[in-house]
């Protein structure tokens, strides 16, 4: 499973101010899992990146995936030090659409992880950052 602690201390996001949901992002190994946050069960969606706020958005995921918990998009396209931009498109069950973003996603130049002991823990928890070798 993906540590969710990856997000504060790995990458920079920003969300936007107004009342777009958040998002989540996740190192996968060789990419990011970008994750909207909230249920949209019988949605259906598209993830598309750009390589700025208003530039061209391509999508990253199939059109129209079916949404049966989460909605998420994995990006194996990525390099570290760079900014990527996210966007999301639901068609909710009703058949409404909402755009959610532009997202910006800061990779990191060296990507940092988190240790967390004793895992799985109950109670008190301690944080060890990690770096990765190069």
């Amino acid at each position: 499973m993906f540590a969710r602690l990856t997000l504060c201390l790995a990458l920079v996001c920003a969300v936007p101010a107004f009342a777009d949901p958040g998002i989540q992002v996740f190192e996968t190994g060789g990419g990011i899992r970008v994750l909207l946050e909230g249920r949209y069960a019988q949605s259906t969606y598209t993830v598309s990146r750009s390589d700025g706020a208003s530039g061209t958005f391509m999508p990253i995921t199939a059109r129209d995936v079916l949404c049966t918990g989460e909605c998420y998009a994995t990006d194996f396209d990525v390099v570290p030090g760079r900014t990527y931009f996210y966007r999301f498109d639901v068609v909710l069950p009703n058949g409404t659409l909402a755009s959610f973003g532009p997202y910006a996603v800061t990779l990191p130049e060296h990507p940092v992880r988190v240790r967390a002991w004793p895992n799985p823990g109950a109670g008190r928890t301690t944080l060890a950052t990690v770096r990765l070798a190069r």
